[in-house]
């Protein structure tokens, strides 16, 4: 209720059903959105989880989830798809894929190149990947 009285939320009653959304006029959305997403968003916890993994030189939030924090419209994403630049073995990343998908139930797709292929930029996945909005994830020290 008090949500809908700040105008964060609106309703509307459709018989005697309620139906409450996200109000997108209200001003300080983006910002309160954005403030959520990085404090509980994929990124600290791929942050957290990524932190001190031998092989991570840099990783990435990319696809759908990326455009979303870059302020394209959409619905919001099923899966979260992560970049990691690196020599990181791919069971490794599997496993870090599986903890983040815990913490935030949803499916967590992780995908490795090379540090030589993502310098280079010539590959076909990565110029694909550059050519989109693309979210760093910290792995600095808490």
């Amino acid at each position: 209720v008090r949500l809908i009285a700040a105008g964060l939320l609106v309703d509307r009653t459709v018989g005697r059903a309620r139906l409450v959304r996200v109000n997108s006029e209200y001003p300080l959305l983006r910002p309160l959105t954005e403030l959520v997403a990085t404090t509980y968003g994929p990124v600290p916890v791929l942050g957290r989880v990524l932190r001190g993994i031998d092989g991570v030189r840099e990783a990435y939030l990319y696809g759908s989830w990326a455009a979303r924090r870059a302020g394209q419209p959409g619905r919001l994403p099923r899966d979260i798809d992560v970049l990691v630049v690196g020599t990181t073995s791919r069971r490794v990343l599997a496993e870090i894929g599986g903890t983040a998908e815990e913490e935030l139930g949803r499916e967590v797709n992780v995908t490795r190149v090379s540090g030589s292929d993502w310098d280079e930029g010539t590959a076909a996945f990565v110029r694909t990947v550059r050519a989109q909005p693309l979210t760093p994830i910290p792995l600095g020290k808490d």
